[in-house]
């Protein structure tokens, strides 16, 4: 995947504290945070421990070209392939505002695009959770609706 940094500077998204109490809220799962920022994604950019997400992790997504495999991004870090995943996903389910990606290992290695046909194929066009031997995707409306998911 080719990743083109816009700008070097961190994200304004007034929920950022809210999605680093969410994600200490999946304790020790390693994974990624997404939530839906006007037409862009904003993203703690790598799977990390949750534990471990700050707000200096998030980085904006500005768009991502699926034919050439290209993501344009605003904020400090490099975003992780998987992150191009869970835009096609958002991308497709307007109903989704907030989207937790827990994989099963650090340096997992995915093609988006295959498996985002994988994801919305099987979650279609109301479901909220989707799950495979590689890793657990939890899609919300709102930020309670992911919450609920941590409690379990």
């Amino acid at each position: 995947m080719r990743v083109v940094k816009l700008w070097d500077e961190r994200s304004n998204f007034p929920l950022i504290p809210e999605l680093v109490a969410l994600a200490h809220s999946f304790k020790d799962k390693v994974g990624i945070v997404n939530a839906r920022y006007g037409k862009r994604m904003v993203s703690s950019a790598v799977p990390l421990n949750m534990k471990e997400i700050s707000k200096d992790l998030f980085v904006e997504i500005v768009d991502y070209d699926i034919p050439n495999n290209t993501m344009l991004y605003i904020g400090k870090i490099e975003p992780h392939e998987i992150v191009a995943l869970d835009w096609i996903v958002m991308r497709a389910r307007e109903d989704v505002n907030f989207m937790i990606h827990l994989v099963k290992e650090i340096s997992i290695s995915i093609d988006p695009f295959e498996e985002a046909k994988e994801v919305l194929g099987s979650i279609k066009s109301e479901g909220l959770f989707y799950e495979d031997e590689r890793s657990t995707i939890i899609l919300g409306k709102s930020l309670d609706d992911v919450k609920k998911f941590a409690e379990r």
